[in-house]
């Protein structure tokens, strides 16, 4: 998860500097995009919970909406219209994806680990109890 959110920052970092910095509204979103991914994918490879995996899935999700939207809207989004993919899109756009199936992943194992056949969860006390031969 930690390098689909590197991929995902360096591809807007590579765009920015490709010309999309000369976007009015566009441009400055992107080198927030690079500094969000930078600092998600610092903080996922310190730790995982589910502040910091739904944080980098909620980024992940966002940046691949904004991505179709500015290719489907008629007018772009910010009045930018994208035209096709290129690779550095389509690379992000995978990435972004990676980011959002891996989480859903991470939240499946977390929640069916807390769920034990029979109803019983980690750290239940079990009672024991001692045969009468060894008292």
């Amino acid at each position: 998860m930690t390098i689909l959110l590197l991929v995902v920052g360096i591809v807007h970092l590579h765009l920015w500097l490709n010309g999309y910095r000369m976007l009015p509204t566009i441009g400055p979103l992107f080198i927030v995009a690079v500094v969000a991914s930078g600092s998600i994918a610092l903080t996922t490879s310190v730790q995982v919970n589910w502040v910091t995996a739904m944080t980098a899935a909620g980024f992940a999700f966002g940046t691949l909406a904004a991505n179709i939207l500015s290719l489907l809207l008629p007018q772009g989004l910010f009045e930018f219209r994208e035209v096709g993919i290129s690779y550095a899109g389509g690379l992000a756009m995978a990435s972004e994806v990676g980011v959002v199936v891996l989480v859903s992943l991470w939240a499946r194992g977390r929640v069916r680990s807390r769920r034990r056949p029979g109803g019983r969860r980690f750290g239940h006390r079990t009672r024991t109890v001692r045969c009468c031969s060894h008292r």
